[in-house]
């Protein structure tokens, strides 16, 4: 019981502007929410948030097969980069600088797929949300 109680307060908190998405289960342990219990708890929170946004309800969550990936510029020549989380190589393939994470606002925007857990390849479209995978429609 506690946990859903968490799960609908870190999913208002998202709602509100309050957190971002990607920090679900950064909230989730502030809740005192055990390892590894958060993780899961920071998946559902998303996953509310996402429904209350598009107005679709799902049956299940997928886990990415794939690691999500992190936007980088190159502060030389400003190229963008998108990179595996995992990568350990973040220098420019043109120049060999060293890139820079983008502002954290920006860093993960692209990410919609990973704030639910999808299994696709990672995509979004501005002002829209594509989701692949079972959904109630609720109508």
């Amino acid at each position: 019981m506690r946990h859903e109680i968490t799960v609908k307060k870190i999913a208002d908190l998202i709602i509100e502007g309050k957190i971002a998405p990607w920090k679900a289960e950064q909230a989730a342990q502030k809740e005192d929410v055990p390892t590894p219990d958060y993780i899961a708890i920071g998946a559902m929170a998303r996953r509310l948030f996402i429904e209350n946004k598009c107005g679709q309800k799902f049956h299940h969550i997928v886990l990415p097969e794939k690691p999500y990936q992190i936007a980088y510029r190159c502060p030389k020549d400003g190229t963008l980069w998108t990179l595996a989380a995992e990568d350990t190589y973040v220098k420019c393939g043109l120049c060999g600088t060293s890139l820079k994470m983008l502002d954290e606002e920006k860093r993960y925007s692209p990410l919609v797929n990973n704030y639910i857990g999808g299994a696709e390849d990672y995509y979004s479209y501005a002002g829209e949300v594509t989701v692949a995978g079972d959904r109630e429609l609720g109508i």
